[in-house]
């Protein structure tokens, strides 16, 4: 549920940036792919984005590595990325890969961890109750 609320919300961010393009990319940065939680992101989110006719770029998996998160959140901007769906590692580094992120205009949608510094468009959590 929560990756159908994150490529609805995402939809909305970057649908504002294909009125200037021809299309709107959007990148999945996954933190680790060994919980059913981030594997359900992978399966659904580029279903989910095909859908709504939103261009995503192949989902990049972090291996719970902070240092390759920012690295793959740096290349999916550079791959023209107009919003990026992430699950923060670590919430405190991830900082610089969303200043990079925000000085290109590329809109963050941080997933279940909040960053302590940096700019997003939004937080997704879960409800698990």
């Amino acid at each position: 549920m929560t990756a159908a609320v994150a490529a609805t919300c995402i939809a909305g961010i970057t649908f504002s940036a294909a009125a200037q393009a021809d299309t709107a990319k959007v990148g999945l940065g996954l933190p680790l792919l060994t919980s059913p939680f981030w594997q359900s992101y992978n399966n659904y989110l580029p279903k989910y984005a095909k859908e709504m006719g939103i261009d995503i770029l192949a989902p990049v998996n972090s291996n719970n590595d902070p240092a390759q998160q920012i690295t793959d959140m740096n290349n999916m901007v550079n791959l023209g990325a107009r919003g990026i769906v992430v699950g923060p590692i670590d919430s405190a580094a991830i900082s610089r890969a969303l200043d990079s992120a925000s000085a290109k205009n590329v809109a963050v949608v941080a997933v279940d961890v909040a960053p302590t510094q940096g700019k997003v468009a939004m937080v997704v959590r879960a409800d698990n109750r």
